[in-house]
């Protein structure tokens, strides 16, 4: 009779690895474990080699910004977002085990005709920065009510809206707007000087964040990877 040997938590743990190394929860346990990616530098000293050329991207801080600025999104903070690993796709998976993990839900409303559109590029597209007043990048709101009026605006009798719901990892390094601002003036950037960080959103991602909050309590995400969404 052929003995076969008991594999050990170990094994099926590296087995299980292997075989979905997208999995953030632990095979055994189902307690999360972390998944996406992390950033790849910390301090703007790592930045200086790229600075001429994020120059070249983020242009000048104008205000206002024609559409097609905003079809292209923030290319400064794209190419932030490359270089740190934060243009990846999202994770899939349990998104209440991401939840009662410590991750927080979130909700994004889209209205207009391609609605859809930009919905299915965030999920599986290309990366996209958008312009936002407390820092560019992805606004969420903790709130479905919140999201779901953004989902709505304009829809009138043409009800086009779309809502996404997902859940920032309980891994995702997070900051607040103030804090930000905290952290700027002792590096002598206030905002609007001639350097790409006057942007919060490229200034978080450059140190590493993955999100920040709002004074108004969005959420503005930055690494992709670090978003949970239903299978």
């Amino acid at each position: 009779m052929i003995s076969w040997p008991v594999p050990t938590d170990d094994d099926v743990r590296r087995f299980m690895a292997e075989f979905n190394p997208d999995e953030p929860r632990d095979p055994l346990t189902g307690e999360w474990i972390g998944g996406g990616v992390s950033a790849s530098r910390s301090e703007l000293s790592e930045w200086s080699d790229d600075v001429d050329n994020l120059m070249n991207l983020a242009g000048k801080p104008t205000g206002l910004r024609p559409d097609s600025a905003r079809i292209e999104g923030d290319k400064a903070l794209q190419e932030i977002a490359r270089i740190q690993g934060f243009t990846g796709l999202p994770q899939h998976g349990d998104m209440d085990a991401a939840e009662k993990a410590g991750g927080l839900r979130l909700f994004r409303g889209l209205h207009g005709e391609n609605a859809q559109k930009y919905s299915d590029a965030f999920r599986s597209g290309d990366y996209h920065a958008g312009f936002g007043t407390y820092g560019n990048g992805t606004y969420t709101s903790r709130s479905e009510d919140i999201a779901r009026t953004y989902m709505e605006v304009g829809m009138g009798s043409n009800p086009t809206g779309v809502l996404d719901e997902m859940v920032l990892a309980p891994d995702a390094k997070i900051t607040s707007w103030q804090h930000l601002l905290e952290m700027i003036a002792p590096e002598g950037l206030p905002p609007y000087t001639d350097v790409p960080w006057y942007d919060m959103g490229r200034y978080a991602a450059a140190k590493g964040y993955d999100a920040f909050t709002a004074p108004d309590g969005e959420v503005i995400i930055l690494n992709r990877t670090k978003l949970v969404f239903s299978r």
